[in-house]
This record gives C-alpha cells, sequence and structure tokens, in this order.
C-alpha cells in the first residue's frame, strides 16, 4: 500500500484547503478528498454513512471547531469529490 497527499486551495467545501490523499490497495488506485480547517490540536470528523456522506455535511462544526482546533474532514469514498471505486 502507497499514499501521497497533493494540497491544493480550490473548490472547498467547508472553506479550507482541499487535499488528496492517493491510495494504492490490492493494485488498485483511489483518490479521497479531504479537508483541513484552522490551526491547533488536531480533530478529525467523520461524516455518517449516509445517501450524502461528504465533508460538506461537516462544514458547521469545522467552522465552530477551526476558531480553535486544526479539523480535518474527508469525504468518504465513493461520495463528495472523492473517487467512486469500480
Amino acid at each position: 500500500m502507497t499514499t501521497a497527499t497533493n494540497p491544493t486551495q480550490i473548490n472547498s467545501g467547508i472553506g479550507g484547503t482541499k487535499n488528496f490523499y492517493n491510495w494504492n490497495w490490492q493494485d488498485k488506485h483511489y483518490q479521497v478528498v479531504y479537508e483541513t480547517i484552522g490551526a491547533g490540536n488536531p480533530v478529525l470528523l467523520l461524516p455518517a454513512f449516509s445517501t450524502v456522506s461528504s465533508r460538506t455535511e461537516m462544514k458547521g462544526i469545522a467552522n465552530l471547531l477551526a476558531t480553535n482546533y486544526q479539523v480535518t474532514v474527508l469525504d468518504w469514498l465513493g461520495f463528495g469529490e472523492s473517487q467512486c471505486p469500480p
């Protein structure tokens, strides 16, 4: 398994820096999108498994926490801007 990240500022869902996590598993490549906002101790927010399952559903709480913490929120694989597996 190999991984890599590439930060970018375009098209953010919660107002932070959008990043790409490149995940290779069983000879297949997947790209997961996550976003980071704020500064301080890190906090990871995981969206519920639902019909949405994307970082934008966490925007309100992410912005509140970002005043004191470094908040990271992801789009689950197959949701939001993350790649949909075959």
